[in-house]
């Protein structure tokens, strides 16, 4: 079924005009456990659209997915309907991004839906808080450091022309981007400049070539200001994401410490080399990459996924299939997890909400869900919560987990 008529026929349930034979073909769709995620999507982003009339009840919405993902005969009754508070706007549109987001989980390789288990669970899954009631997510922040040592903040700083090195306009075009401009040909000796992001920051910067970085919290990026020789070579480290401007003539190499190196012409790669992490990995989205370190040399091609242990000389294996959603989904604004174990998953949770985690206990499940990197440290939280395992405390900047 096209994500069209799926709509269409959603839409229409919704409203609780379904026809005899729709309610069938909407029906037959729902049963098949392949497409139930397409169908809660598209049912959150339509109650996110629907019209915004009356009381919003937050029990009539599980009851309609229940009714839905129980389906055993044609749909043809009449539904209860969702009408947000446009005043309520924002707050349930994080409630059923939550609920979206929490609707998949994988334990032991099967998909939980438990948009109607929300309900049940809550009373024995609780996020508690401390002196602080919740922690909000990181943004657009980073330190650009010049050639001369000096720093330029770039939270607060105004947009504009904020500073020239050589020939190279540097120049702040909105927030979380940063672009550097040839004003004339380069014939001044190479100078480096470095771009770090803290924890809790995100930022972007489009190099004096055309080459596009984008950073990950905690992570940094040094370059020249401007590309001279037969070679374009920047270092990393965190996570950095990379839209290569072609240019056949000086291939762009990315260094990860003395760990890895990327050599490329024009592509599109996600590196992530954290250094608190187990393994360096390469995904590339677009064109080839040839990665390497001193045990061993790959060449990628588009969907595949490099990886090596995260020390000097450890052996570099390929992934043919690698899930690239998963590799980028911090560029596109989600967490997203695959059967990560908690101290992974919190990891993450620490570089992007510049906090402590504190482990009372270590649990060994594996995590699988999407949550917007926008939500407060309290959803993404709830949303782990639900699997039973694990339970969280916020204290200040600090969580422990249970």
């Amino acid at each position: 079924m096209k994500n069209e008529t799926l709509s269409y026929l959603l839409q229409k349930y919704l409203e609780g005009t379904l026809s005899e034979p729709e309610s069938a073909s909407l029906t037959a769709f729902i049963n098949d456990d392949a497409n139930k995620d397409r169908v809660t999507e598209e049912l959150t982003r339509l109650s996110l659209q629907h019209p915004a009339s009356g009381d919003f009840d937050e029990a009539r919405f599980m009851p309609l997915l229940t009714a839905i993902f129980n389906a055993d005969k044609p749909l043809i009754q009449q539904p209860a309907k969702l009408y947000p508070v446009p005043a309520q706007k924002s707050a349930i549109r994080k409630r059923v991004i939550y609920w979206a987001a929490a609707s998949v989980l994988f334990v032991t390789g099967t998909f939980l839906y438990f948009q109607y288990e929300v309900q049940r669970k809550r009373a024995n899954n609780k996020v508690a808080s401390g002196p602080v009631n919740d922690i909000r997510p990181g943004g657009n922040k980073a330190i650009l450091t010049l050639a001369n040592g000096s720093k330029i903040i770039l939270d607060s700083t105004l947009n504009g022309a904020i500073a020239a090195q050589g020939n190279i306009r540097i120049s702040k075009l909105k927030e979380g981007e940063l672009l550097y401009r040839p004003t004339a040909e380069a014939t001044e000796a190479v100078v480096y400049n470095t771009l770090t992001t803290p924890r809790g920051g995100q930022y972007q910067v489009t190099l004096s070539d055309g080459t596009q970085i984008w950073l990950n919290a905690a992570s940094s990026i040094t370059y020249p200001t401007v590309f001279t020789g037969d070679q374009r070579n920047v270092t990393i480290t965190g996570e950095v994401y990379f839209k290569v401007a072609t240019d056949k003539s000086r291939p762009f190499r990315v260094k990860a410490g003395d760990r890895m190196t990327v050599d490329v012409l024009g592509t599109e790669f996600n590196i992530n080399a954290y250094e608190d992490g187990h393994t360096i990995t390469t995904t590339l989205l677009q064109g080839a990459v040839k990665v390497g370190n001193s045990q061993s040399q790959q060449v990628l091609s588009p969907g595949q996924q490099a990886q090596a242990a995260n020390e000097e000389g450890g052996k570099i294996r390929v992934i043919d299939e690698a899930d690239l959603e998963q590799a980028v989904a911090w560029k596109n604004g989600m967490f997203y997890f695959k059967r990560d174990d908690i101290e992974a998953v919190m990891k993450q949770i620490e570089r992007w909400y510049d906090v402590q985690v504190l482990f009372n206990k270590k649990s060994r499940f594996h995590f699988t869900g999407k949550v917007p990197r926008q939500s407060n440290v309290s959803q993404v939280l709830k949303t782990i919560a639900l699997t039973e395992a694990v339970q969280f405390t916020i204290d200040g900047k600090t969580i422990k987990v249970e």
